[in-house]
């Protein structure tokens, strides 16, 4: 072969090389469901294979935790503005575009502030607290995973009123916030309550009753507090099992009821005497009724002492049955 045909040949394979196109480049890809860490969505997070226009900030994201769209037509509007293009949307509408973060939950900044209090010794390990209604859930970075803490806790002994403020370790956006909370701290204590239901009328026994802790801050002024003072009293109404009772709930016992047969007693000089008698009035314990001795037909006045006795006081003269009979 000549020099000439030669280069002619090699001429024409560089011309052949020389119109290959190279490796064809990667397709641009439509992502329709992205999450994003930071305050803005890039190009790089809605199409794949953006190359360096792929750190072009396009939109602003959604709020930490949250969750929007963006339409497909203003993403291929964005990367056309950017030389890019075709995308390939595999026929998506809308990409959803999620907001990377961790919600600080309202139970997380109750164990906070109760935290706080107890390790400032404020309050005890059973005081309740009641948070006030402004305390809400909030969002901070998803690298912020430390438990959120409470600083600058306050109490005020005599109302109970507490502050905190919140913040959360790592997390920048906690401490650009002003996340205070208030509300009142109560203390419980243990206090008599019904095991059961009871009706109007019904006379508190011992079995009637247990004990339950309720805080300070549910009880009236005027809770019985003491079990003795229960026992032997009737209910003035219904109340409900675990009911704590109040003293305008509580009454004497009516142990004589106008118009029923009692039995009327004398006790003195070491003789009992007892005759049958009608009452002429309701009566509690250690009250004064009138009752009609059925034997004598006489009225006299004397003091109930049980259900269904009445007691009459002692006569100077000597007491024999015949006077007895004459009460």
């Amino acid at each position: 072969m000549s020099k000439s045909l030669l280069l002619a040949g090699l001429l024409a394979a560089g011309l052949v090389a020389a119109a290959t196109p190279c490796a064809a480049a990667e397709p641009l890809l439509l992502r329709p469901d992205i999450t994003v860490d930071g305050n803005f969505v890039q190009l790089g997070d809605l199409i794949a294979n953006a190359g360096a226009a792929g750190a072009v900030a396009v939109f602003r994201a959604p709020d930490l935790g949250a969750t929007g769209t963006i339409q497909v037509a203003r993403v291929l509007e964005a990367a056309s503005e950017h030389a890019l293009g075709p995308v390939e949307t595999s026929g998506f509408t809308t990409v959803v575009v999620r907001r990377a973060g961790r919600l600080v939950a309202a139970e997380e900044i109750r164990h906070a502030v109760r935290e706080a209090l107890l390790a400032r010794q404020l309050i005890t390990p059973d005081a309740r607290l009641t948070f006030d209604a402004s305390l809400r859930p909030f969002a901070v970075e998803s690298i912020a995973q430390s438990a959120a803490v409470a600083r600058d806790v306050a109490l005020d002994p005599r109302s109970g009123r507490f502050e905190a403020h919140i913040r959360v370790p790592g997390s920048a956006i906690a401490d650009r916030l002003d996340l205070r909370v208030g509300g009142s701290a109560g203390e419980s204590a243990s206090i008599p309550v019904l095991a059961h239901a009871m009706s109007r009328g019904d006379i508190i026994r011992a079995g009637d009753i247990v004990t339950a802790k309720r805080h300070r801050a549910e009880l009236a002024g005027d809770t019985v507090l003491d079990v003795n003072r229960l026992i032997g009293m009737a209910l003035r109404s219904p109340a409900r099992r675990g009911e704590f009772l109040r003293d305008g709930d509580l009454a004497k016992p009516q142990l004589v009821e106008r118009g029923n047969l009692i039995t009327l007693s004398y006790e003195g000089r070491g003789i009992t005497l007892t005759v049958k008698g009608k009452a002429m009035a309701n009566g509690t314990l250690g009250e004064v009724v009138a009752v009609q001795n059925l034997t004598s037909k006489r009225i006299v006045e004397g003091r109930v002492s049980g259900a269904g006795r009445v007691s009459v006081q002692p006569m100077p003269a000597p007491i024999t049955t015949a006077s007895a009979r004459q009460l």
